[in-house]
């Protein structure tokens, strides 16, 4: 959760970002922007690093944990997919920051902890054992992550339009499979 010493953190670092390259930002420009000492930096964040993970987990994958079912996730992840199509210069230069493999690591972590957050709620008989909500969240955590990864790797652009239409599609494909997996899940208890 972000408190309002972090916002100011991940905002003066993201002003600092449309100046220059993230590589060359420092602790001093940040703390020199908002008037505040290297300890208060350090007692919110590890380095600039973390506070490009905290922005992403932040403002993409944070608001996928309250989907109560799968239409309202693949609702949400379209609402975060225009945010990233919104924001895409702004999320390049952080994927370019942190680098391919740190990148994905991070994404694909929290795509599967929101998955399967989603398969706990979802699981109100309790079918599910640890390790199918772990194989699940894997399994839909590839589909999801290997999509934006194509979006960033091939610099594909999207309008807000085209974005609709993809994922009510994917959503519409998807309609009722996590319903089958627990009715599957259930029978087999």
């Amino acid at each position: 959760m972000y408190t309002l010493t972090d916002k100011a953190i991940v905002n003066a670092t993201l002003e600092l970002a449309r100046e220059k390259p993230f590589n060359r930002i420092t602790i001093k420009d940040i703390t020199g922007r908002l008037g505040i000492t290297r300890g208060t930096f350090y007692y919110h964040f590890k380095d600039i690093y973390d506070v490009l993970s905290k922005y992403i987990t932040e403002t993409f994958f944070l608001p996928l944990n309250k989907a109560k079912n799968i239409n309202e996730l693949f609702y949400l992840l379209k609402k975060a997919f225009i945010n990233l199509n919104r924001n895409k210069n702004e999320y390049l230069r952080i994927f370019k920051t942190l680098g391919h493999e740190p990148f994905k690591v991070l994404m694909s972590r929290k795509l599967n902890e929101s998955i399967g957050l989603l398969l706990k709620r979802l699981d109100t008989k309790h079918s599910l054992t640890e390790e199918d909500i772990i194989l699940l969240s894997s399994f839909y955590e590839h589909a999801v992550s290997g999509v934006i990864l194509d979006w960033i790797d091939n610099g594909k652009t999207y309008t807000e339009d085209q974005i609709n239409v993809i994922t009510d599609r994917i959503s519409e494909l998807f309609k009722g499979q996590i319903e089958l997996i627990l009715k599957n899940a259930d029978k087999e208890a």
